[in-house]
């Protein structure tokens, strides 16, 4: 309900085929990194949610807010404000200080691409620039496709895009939508179909008043000399650089077009007028389709984000000179950089796939222990009636598209480019999973050097190591065993609360101390271990090192049979009434478990605690289902009815779970199932699962798990979070 249901932007995944806020007809992922872009705020009206509903597509920042341009200069028609859908494309930068590190951009220096909204044809005036999820093309880990409602268009917002990409179709009358590109600082210079060799055709805008403008000579901008608009012929490309952001842009365009453009123009004499927040706008006047049935694909890229090094981003722009690599806006890699996003530009990702080759059991060494990351990043053409075979597209499968019908492998389109980040180029470079460009590609993100890279299908392994164990890699250190040994024998009397064999508390701090005792009994195990002298199989330690450990575990008394034996009882029977169905009433948890239908996910009811004073361990909640404080308020449970946290939490009770079915095997049968809810939740890796998302926490882009669920989406203008990177470790260990 509320907030915690999916918007109406989820569109053809809920139930019902996308009406109102509700249920959806399958799992859909509530920690996703562009959720931002589905929040309650974003599909009620784009154009007011502000700087929440932005995402870090990497290594551009992608809104869908653009402001209004402004309205066409005398003579042009005039009527009422025009509103403009579309998606921003901004650059960030790092801000830092002694104690902060700070990723930030401004929108000023920023460009919109979009469509003129028309509020006079059955819009719904609420929200004329709102779009659903595109029901077209498969979610994906890494991106997600939007169809506007109100206009014909459309857009895929991936990870490590070049580009930002709209598709444009045709309005009810057949007419094309018209492409519009607006931008937060005047025009310096424009240039048209540029090629190697030559840099175009010089083009100049109208003014933003109309009218002629005695232009400040040391601030000028290309516009005419009587400030009227010239209409120009473009084939294929556009490049503009900008005055007050110092950010050279390229748009191509998928069909040759007639363009128009207007700009802001400082006179050299300062009058009184008003200050536009868009301040250049080119607009599509027409489509030379010769026929074809084909969209218009517009594609909009950053070339330099210091063109001249006079922009508003000058300290950036030195620390670039600093980093000891050639960025792309190196005055020695421009050119380079250009000619890959030419060769790019006719190839998009729409709805890419992440696949994931998991190490068998065939006795391989450990050396050989791999998991083989497939990126199949769905390369398709921006004209596909236009590219024949010789085009060296597979439009009819790609690598994982095509493992069910053979497996064989699809070759990579040399042309297609998508950003990389370190960890990426590492893998790649060993093994040749997609070419890798040269330090001319770069930008300076966030995440350190962040690449082009050619080819369609990305394959990134990652080295396992020995399989998962209870132990470390090594014995505990012969002069620490003492210490442990006293420890144990003094947590192994713990004795656990009234209300944690009941159930009645929150999900995480309980489950908390349930994995501390599993892991105090795990402790003992090994001692003992050590004491006898069994091969405890540790890999990263020779004999003498085992040998000093065991003689130092001989020495001392650890705790007996029936201390252990009593742990573990305990941990069984607390571990134990989480799982059990039916809340109270059934003899399980005060505080039972759900299945949530709207997300698809396993979810907490919550505890509306009540204790009395001096017995607060043994409380209970006054509250049982169908009243769930945790489904109505994001600050019970941290949020777990919301999808806060669940790989923190979720961890610990596994962890717990798994050391009580490793000593009584006969009950980790019987809770199997129960059990694997908590796996499934977090870390599902079957798409064939039809009530948990894939791999709900894990972001296969940056390579770690989001935190944050549904508030963050709704709420928080810096997006995702991960705030305690050791939990989530954990939460896969058991």
């Amino acid at each position: 309900r509320g907030l915690a249901s999916p918007s109406r932007a989820w569109g053809g995944h809920l139930t019902g085929g996308g009406g109102g806020d509700g249920g959806s007809s399958g799992p859909l992922p509530t920690n996703a990194w562009y959720g931002n872009l589905l929040s309650h705020g974003a599909a009620s009206d784009p154009s007011r949610a502000g700087e929440v509903a932005h995402v870090y597509a990497v290594p551009y920042v992608v809104g869908v807010s653009p402001p209004g341009p402004p309205r066409f200069p005398s003579p042009e028609p005039r009527g009422r404000a025009e509103t403009m859908a579309g998606i921003d494309i901004l650059l960030p930068y790092m801000k830092t200080s002694a104690g902060n590190v700070q990723m930030v951009y401004l929108k000023s220096n920023g460009v919109s691409l979009g469509a003129i909204v028309d509020r006079g044809t059955g819009a719904d005036v609420r929200a004329p620039t709102s779009y659903k999820v595109d029901a077209d093309e498969e979610l994906s880990p890494l991106g997600v496709s939007l169809k506007w409602d109100h206009v014909a268009m459309r857009t895929s917002i991936v990870r490590g895009m070049p580009y930002g990409t709209m598709r444009y179709g045709r309005d009810p009358g057949g007419r094309h939508v018209l492409p519009v590109i607006t931008a937060g600082s005047r025009v310096r210079s424009i240039l048209v179909d540029g090629e190697a060799g030559s840099p175009g055709t010089k083009m100049l805008c109208g003014s933003l008043t109309g009218g002629a403008v005695d232009q400040d000579p040391n601030r000028r901008a290309a516009v005419t000399s009587d400030g009227r608009a010239e209409t120009h012929d473009v084939r294929g490309e556009v490049i503009f650089q900008l005055s007050q952001s110092d950010f050279t842009w390229v748009a191509f365009f998928s069909k040759p077009v007639k363009v128009r453009c207007f700009s802001d123009a400082v006179p050299a004499v300062s009058a009184p007028g008003t200050d536009s927040e868009v301040k250049f706008r080119l607009d599509v006047t027409a489509v030379e389709d010769g026929g074809s049935d084909d969209e218009l694909v517009v594609r909009v890229a950053l070339l330099s984000e210091c063109s001249s090094g006079r922009g508003t981003i000058r300290e950036h722009c030195d620390f670039l000179g600093t980093l000891g690599y050639d960025t792309v806006s190196s005055k020695s890699g421009r050119g380079g950089y250009l000619s890959a996003l030419r060769k790019g530009a006719g190839l998009y990702s729409k709805s890419p796939l992440v696949g994931v080759d998991l190490p068998g059991d065939g006795g391989e060494d450990d050396e050989g222990r791999m998991t083989n990351v497939v990126f199949d990043w769905d390369a398709t053409p921006v004209n596909p009636a236009g590219r024949g075979k010789a085009s060296g597209v597979a439009l009819e499968a790609s690598a994982l598209r095509a493992s069910s019908s053979g497996g064989s492998k699809v070759p990579d389109d040399d042309d297609f480019i998508m950003f990389a980040l370190p960890h990426h180029l590492e893998a790649l470079e060993k093994v040749g999973g997609g070419e890798v460009g040269d330090d001319a590609s770069c930008f300076h993100t966030f995440h350190g050097r962040t690449c082009l890279v050619r080819g369609s299908v990305w394959n990134l392994p990652v080295s396992h190591g020995e399989p998962q164990s209870f132990l470390a890699d090594r014995p505990p250190a012969p002069e620490a065993i003492p210490s442990l040994a006293e420890a144990l024998n003094e947590d192994i009397k713990y004795k656990l609360s009234g209300n944690v064999f009941r159930g009645a508390a929150d999900t995480y701090f309980p489950a908390k101390v349930l994995a501390k005792l599993g892991r105090i009994v795990e402790i003992n195990e090994e001692l003992r271990g050590l004491r006898s002298n069994d091969d405890l199989g540790y890999s990263d330690a020779d004999e003498v090192m085992i040998e000093e450990s065991a003689s130092s575990a001989a020495e001392v008394p650890l705790p007996s049979d029936s201390d252990v034996t009593s742990l573990l009882d305990d941990l069984e029977r607390a571990v134990e009434i989480w799982l059990k169905p039916g809340g109270r009433e059934e003899k399980g948890a005060e505080a039972e478990f759900l299945y949530d239908t709207s997300w698809g996910g396993f979810i907490n009811c919550g505890c509306n605690y009540t204790f009395t004073k001096g017995h607060e361990g043994d409380g209970s909640c006054y509250n049982s289902y169908p009243n769930c404080p945790a489904v109505e308020d994001v600050n019970k449970d941290f949020g777990n009815a919301f999808y806060n946290d669940h790989h923190f939490h979720y961890g610990y009770h596994i962890y717990a779970a798994a050391v009580v079915a490793k000593h009584r095997p006969e009950w980790g049968r019987k809770y199997f199932q129960q059990v694997l809810l908590y796996i499934r939740d977090i870390a599902n890796p079957s798409p064939e699962d039809k009530n948990f998302p894939t791999f709900r926490q894990k972001d296969w882009y940056l390579g770690n798990s989001w935190a944050a669920g549904l508030m963050s989406m709704e709420l928080s203008p810096h997006g995702r979070e991960q705030e305690s990177s050791s939990e989530a470790i954990a939460a896969f260990e058991g």
